[in-house]
């Protein structure tokens, strides 16, 4: 026991190592296990004692296995593996906890305990893990079994549920996306954008759609074209739907000069009526351009120069950010200028990659979990702030398909009131239904 007891926290790493069969986990993983794993032995409280039982009875037959994990949606699932070696944790220095191995056989059952292990009453720790979860950011679900110092230890079990961590969803995210396609006469990037905002006279919300298509000749001389179009404005909700009867059901808003707080544009008019699509050719600084890096217009020569290795890239983005004498923290504009690469610029699937990786290093990033964008579709939702105006900080959530590594929606809140007092939530999405290389044309009448 004293072997065991002497043992160092680096004995969880193996463990998990042994039930994953592949690479360990990182250090920011352990120091989290750790911590959460001691906040579920101090929850333990001793109980009676119970009284001594007889010998078991030899088993008949065995379990089918340990229970299965959830993993969310995009990464593969997990594979069989061998049972890992025992490992030892040490509690403040003071009452030693053993944790014993409790993985199932190839055959789905666990290891028989033997007279000795019985006799010292050692607890089991079953780790419900799926194989590569750590990796892509998946929830880690841990079931200990607390093992009390005393001759007679009752078992207490305890779950700890650990929120994904943002890191593995990105690298996971670079991975899928560094085998993207290539090729094509067009770099298109597709988008459907919807923004709710309170109507002129304050009594409402109105949610508006707009779908936009960016369609970039990659050839010389090739024209480029933007394609928009309008989806009509409705009511957000049966709420304001009901108010908007009650003023009438107009089908169209004029807005003022000053729209502070109602999320719209200084004299614009919205309808409820879709438009026809609008094409639009791309003219200036547009016309030759892979798209927009730093608020500049990026040509094809420039774009197959930008590096894709996370501390190239960072090297390479910091020297534009300092020739624009952009004043304020680095890291958000670099934050920033990644999500622009991941949104759409045409570059090279690894410096898409690169971008991942690189955000992958900055700080403020957090993981969400599995989420439905406003399209439909599942993915993994990483959350961050930017400073909105001077002061005021909003929180942006990104939501990334870890399979493909393609970016699947951007949303934004702010808090509003309406003239009678009721606290609404204004949002913002945008969401990608296309971005890549394809030799499809785009639909213009001109």
């Amino acid at each position: 026991m004293s072997e065991l007891n002497d043992r160092r926290w680096n004995d969880v790493e193996d463990v998990v190592r042994d039930l994953l069969a592949g690479p360990g986990p990182t250090s920011d993983m352990i120091a989290n296990g750790r911590a959460r794993l001691l906040a579920e032995l101090h929850a333990a409280t001793p109980h009676p004692p119970r009284p001594a039982q007889p010998p078991a009875p030899p088993r008949t037959a065995r379990p089918t296995g340990l229970p299965q994990t959830t993993r969310p949606s995009g990464f593969p699932q997990p594979a069989q593996h061998a049972a890992p070696s025992q490992a030892a944790l040490r509690r403040n220095g003071a009452r030693p906890v053993r944790l014993v191995e409790a993985a199932a056989r190839h055959d789905g059952a666990p290891p028989e305990p033997g007279p000795a292990r019985r006799r010292r009453g050692r607890g089991r720790l079953a780790v419900a893990l799926a194989g590569g979860a750590l990796a892509a950011g998946a929830v880690l679900v841990v079931t200990t079994t607390v093992v009390l110092p005393n001759a007679q230890r009752p078992e207490i079990s305890q779950t700890a549920i650990a929120r994904p961590a943002a890191r593995p969803i990105l690298l996971a995210a670079a991975d899928a996306i560094a085998t993207a396609p290539t090729e094509g006469d067009y770099w298109r990037v597709r988008k459907v954008i919807r923004s709710t905002m309170v109507e002129p006279g304050r009594a409402y919300v109105l949610e508006r759609g707009l779908s936009e298509e960016q369609w970039l000749a990659r050839r010389p001389g090739g024209q480029g074209w933007r394609i928009s179009r309008e989806l009509g404005t409705t009511p957000a909700t049966p709420q304001d739907e009901t108010a908007w009867r009650a003023a009438g059901s107009p089908s169209s808003w004029r807005y003022p000069t000053d729209v502070s707080g109602l999320n719209a544009t200084s004299d614009e008019k919205v309808k409820t009526a879709p438009d026809a699509p609008e094409a639009t050719k791309l003219t200036g600084g547009w016309r030759g351009s892979g798209g927009t890096l730093l608020k500049q217009a990026m040509p094809w020569a420039e774009l197959a120069h930008i590096p894709s290795g996370p501390d190239e890239l960072r090297a390479y983005l910091e020297g534009r950010i300092t020739a624009e004498s952009v004043s304020g923290d680095l890291e958000p504009r670099l934050r920033e200028a990644c999500m622009q690469i991941l949104r759409g610029l045409a570059v090279a699937p690894d410096v898409r990659a690169g971008a991942y990786r690189l955000l992958a290093t900055l700080p403020g990033m957090r993981a969400d979990g599995e989420v439905t964008d406003p399209l439909g579709r599942r993915g993994q939702a990483l959350s961050y702030e930017v400073e909105a105006s001077p002061g005021q900080m909003t929180e942006v959530r990104f939501v990334v398909d870890p399979r493909t590594g393609l970016p699947l929606a951007e949303e934004t809140t702010a808090p509003a009131a309406l003239a009678d007092g009721r606290a609404v939530e204004l949002r913002h999405s945008t969401s990608y239904e296309a971005i890549g290389w394809t030799d499809d044309r785009p639909a213009t009448r001109g």
